[in-house]
């Protein structure tokens, strides 16, 4: 449980920085392909909008992941705190 809560801290911190890696990544891409076909900032723009679809896509999965975490930790903190013990079989 308390595992749990530090990776959802630990994800949440690292979702923007996911998110700008992601843009700047595809960003660069681009700037490399106009300068090697010595062509107007074409490339960039196409990689910032490739980039910004796929790191809005990522954040997006991540959030649904981490919304899903959250809501398991809070079922077991309630489950836990309602009086009724889990039993370990072995």
């Amino acid at each position: 449980m308390k595992r749990d809560i530090t990776r959802i801290i630990l994800a949440y911190s690292t979702i923007g920085i996911q998110l700008a890696i992601t843009i700047l990544v595809f960003l660069y891409g681009g700037f490399l392909l106009d300068k090697h076909f010595n062509s107007s900032p074409v490339f960039v723009v196409i990689g910032t909008i490739i980039g910004m679809g796929a790191g809005f896509y990522n954040l997006m999965k991540s959030l649904s992941e981490l919304d899903r975490l959250l809501k398991r930790s809070k079922q077991g903190d309630n489950n836990n705190s309602s009086g009724s013990k889990r039993r370990k079989w072995m």
